[in-house]
């Protein structure tokens, strides 16, 4: 596994896995009308801009996205 800084050509992967993440995580707490609401109008390219910046890294494994974070220094 590597971190590396995410390009905008992660960004359909990252999209995917934080879409997953939430409805995982938050399944529990939140009603599903409340949780699509929360995802509701997001896409790969609502990332561009934090890519774009620097501040997203992505951790890859067999060069697939198993993880993300959006950081600001």
């Amino acid at each position: 596994m590597r971190i590396i800084p995410a390009t905008t050509a992660h960004s359909e992967e990252i999209h995917k896995l934080h879409t997953r993440a939430v409805m995982a995580a938050c399944k529990d707490f939140y009603t599903e009308e409340q949780i699509e609401a929360w995802l509701k109008g997001r896409s790969p390219e609502g990332y561009h801009e934090a890519i774009n910046k620097g501040d997203m890294y992505v951790a890859e494994d067999n060069g697939h996205v198993v993880g993300f974070g959006h950081a600001i220094p």
